[in-house]
């Protein structure tokens, strides 16, 4: 489609919200051209004719979100055991007689 025919078709009948968004896209795509990667980037672009596959790696286990995750799980988990220890020998379990000695 040629400038001409779309400034003709605009002038003579409004567009659509479809046709906005593809006249739209077509003028981005003319302006940008072939999208790239910056540099640095560890994501992964795989383009075929009609698809685009983008593979954006894990952080791995050592990120800083996974140890604090497992900082916070050591934590409770050593909190909770303490507090079940001290509740089993207390020996006031509502009349039952103590299980550790």
């Amino acid at each position: 489609m040629s400038c001409i025919m779309c400034v003709q078709s605009t002038l003579t009948a409004p567009l659509t919200p479809g046709e906005a968004r593809r006249m739209r896209a077509m003028q981005l795509s003319r302006i940008t051209g072939v999208p790239t990667k910056p540099a640095g980037s560890k994501v992964l672009l795989e383009r075929s004719v009609n698809r685009l596959d983008i593979t954006i790696p894990p952080k791995g286990i050592f990120s800083a979100d996974a140890l604090m995750t497992g900082g916070f799980a050591i934590a409770w988990n050593a909190f909770v055991a303490v507090w079940t220890v001290g509740a089993i020998t207390s020996g006031k379990w509502s009349g039952t007689q103590t299980l550790i000695r």
